[in-house]
């Protein structure tokens, strides 16, 4: 369930909410009787880390033929109007 806690009581005592946030619960901060925040518990970003990534990155094998398949594509004719202006 969630509670509510108006926004005189929090600017007065945030402690209380913070304790009850920190230990999962979450808060519907109100003014004059309205919802105007939620506060919940922070939650962990998933993914991976800058580490692991260049971590992975340096693991990973070179194609040989991908420079020279990249430079006939940069070679090819394009469509681009803003080309040669």
């Amino acid at each position: 369930m969630t509670d509510v806690v108006p926004i005189a009581t929090l600017r007065q005592n945030p402690a209380p909410a913070l304790k009850a946030v920190s230990e999962g619960q979450s808060l519907v901060v109100t003014s004059h009787n309205r919802p105007i925040a939620d506060l919940v518990p922070h939650r962990r970003r998933h993914g991976v880390s800058p580490a692991a990534l260049a971590e992975a990155l340096l693991r990973t094998r070179v194609d040989a033929g991908w420079g020279a398949e990249l430079a006939d594509g940069r070679a090819e004719d394009t469509d681009d109007p803003w080309a040669g202006r």
